[in-house]
């Protein structure tokens, strides 16, 4: 947001000198347009800082976690699945050993019987559910890799400044058409 009219920032790259700005998006006489240099590399600089081996640890630690959840809500899902099976399998052998001259005790299993067929579908559904739902987790060795080799990654001359920009310019406008940050 701009510091001045309080309206949204955009992100200028001039193509003549290969100059990068933030600049109000509907300026007044007041607004002010900044190079990205002054504002980006203070924030690089604590990006850098903050992408350390033990931050690392910690977003894998939290992925392990991801993980651990999503094993156990598949088991749990798994184990709902097999007392479903186990309740309308228990159904159909007392509806099969009712007398057939017993027409309201038959219909009351056959009800009672249906009723767990369908719940047993349910669960199954769940499973599937489950079990298709996978949580991004990233390869830790990767991970790892990138903590050292972002600094490299960042500063290297074939590292154009929109290729800084566009995780960051597309993130936000993802979740929302206008910034939030300002300067």
């Amino acid at each position: 947001m701009c510091g001045t009219c309080g309206g949204r920032v955009g992100i200028r790259y001039s193509r003549a000198d290969r100059k990068v700005t933030y600049k109000c998006v509907e300026p007044t006489a007041r607004c002010r347009t900044i190079t990205a240099d002054t504002i980006d590399d203070a924030v690089a600089s604590l990006l850098l800082k903050t992408m350390t081996p033990q931050q690392i640890q910690v977003a894998l630690a939290a992925a392990g976690e991801v993980t651990d959840r999503q094993v156990r809500a598949n088991r749990a899902a798994e184990l709902a699945v097999e007392r479903a099976r186990y309740e309308a399998e228990r159904a159909e052998r007392a509806f099969m050993q009712v007398e057939s001259e017993n027409r309201l005790v038959a219909r009351t299993l056959e009800t009672r019987w249906e009723t767990k067929l369908a719940a047993m579908a349910e669960s199954e559904a769940a499973l599937a559910t489950a079990r298709a739902v996978k949580a991004p987790v990233p390869d830790h060795d990767a991970l790892r890799a990138l903590a050292t080799d972002l600094p490299r990654l960042w500063d290297a001359p074939t590292t154009s400044p929109r290729d800084r920009q566009t995780p960051a310019a597309h993130a936000h406008r993802r979740r929302d058409p206008a910034p939030r940050t300002g300067f």
